[in-house]
């Protein structure tokens, strides 16, 4: 029997789908990204294509979850997704090209700013990166992997969320016994304990990333893996404006608020976090219709564990979700949250 021929990256003129690859944008330890052009209407798209060396079915998996994911999210400080498939045996997927720079590459250039204008740069940037992890959230999904890498900034400033891979969909969880999802340097705390996790544990790396932005430099540096996790788990931050003593006192507050130990320490949503950073915005909810409904401020654990109820009867299955509690608790906006949820996976609602 004739061997197969080896799988080899895909060079400038490579037809994948109906794209002709143009180059290489860069590469990482699973996948690479390619510069395509779609052959018919011209536009120019990025590839992202699992390594011919990778053999691993689970970063196969994690590809396929990764468009899964973007396929169902719209905003614009989120990266785009298009279609999928497979090339040569290999996963495949088709997405926005965003010109610009990784947001850990573009830090670097505020060096020369003053505290002042480096806080508002870094304010900016991430008042964009709290509506991204409000719009996921609402939607039942945790990121896992907010870190300086998986954001670029475009000429014109606008922050994207990228690298949906380690994502917790609503419902379904890859975490395995003894496995740790997430980037060491910027991961939660419950993370590394292997524990349940929320939108809380976003907005902890988060605080990570705007450490960096404030400081240019990261809340814990270790020289191993169980040192970064030690720090996560144990260390208390050195607080940013003892690294640069003329930042502002509401850019040190948050940022240790974000980065609390205990999630019940941090802020209690994307939501609440807006609500600190822009006062005077319009607030409320992230859904894609703009309609504004109340946040459950203060109950990231139980929105949560409503959201995954609902999608744990996704798919035709059918279910009840009984919520009790006293008068005045919040029973009836837990209920609109499981309704919202349930519509939004496309489920139908009797009341």
């Amino acid at each position: 029997m004739k061997p197969k021929a080896p799988v080899s990256i895909p060079r400038a003129g490579t037809k994948i789908g109906p794209y002709e690859v143009l180059g290489e944008l860069g590469r990482g330890g699973m996948a690479l990204v390619l510069d395509a052009r779609h052959t018919e209407t011209g536009e120019i798209r990025a590839i992202k294509y699992m390594l011919p060396s990778v053999r691993s079915e689970e970063v196969a998996r994690r590809i396929g979850r990764e468009f899964r994911a973007l396929s169902r999210i719209s905003h614009p400080h989120i990266l785009e997704v298009f279609e999928a498939g497979r090339h040569e045996g290999r996963p495949y997927f088709v997405m926005e090209k965003i010109e610009g720079s990784i947001l850990k590459d573009a830090i670097e250039g505020w060096k020369g700013l003053s505290p002042t204008a480096r806080f508002a740069r870094a304010k900016e940037v991430l008042i964009q990166l709290v509506r991204a992890l409000e719009y996921i959230h609402a939607r039942g999904f945790v990121h896992r992997d907010v870190t300086p890498s998986n954001v670029m900034l475009t000429p014109d400033g606008a922050a994207k969320l990228m690298d949906f891979g380690v994502v917790k969909e609503p419902g379904g969880d890859i975490t395995t016994v003894g496995a740790v999802v997430g980037t060491v340097a910027y991961i939660s705390p419950e993370q590394i304990e292997g524990k349940q996790v929320d939108a809380r544990a976003d907005l902890y790396s988060l605080g990570g990333v705007f450490y960096l932005m404030l400081t240019g430099r990261r809340p814990f540096n270790a020289r191993t893996l169980a040192g970064y996790m030690d720090k996560h788990l144990h260390r208390v931050v050195r607080p940013p404006c003892e690294l640069v003593p003329t930042l502002p006192r509401e850019a040190d507050e948050i940022c240790l608020r974000l980065l609390a130990k205990d999630p019940a320490g941090r802020f209690a949503s994307a939501t609440h976090l807006l609500h600190v950073l822009d006062p005077t915005g319009e607030g409320g909810s992230a859904d894609a219709d703009k309609v504004w409904v109340p946040a459950l401020v203060g109950r990231t654990a139980e929105v949560a564990k409503v959201r995954e109820a609902v999608a744990q009867v996704e798919g035709g299955i059918g279910g009840v979700l009984l919520i009790e509690g006293v008068a005045r608790m919040g029973r009836t906006p837990h209920a609109d949250e499981a309704e919202r949820q349930a519509l939004r996976l496309g489920m139908s609602v009797t009341h």
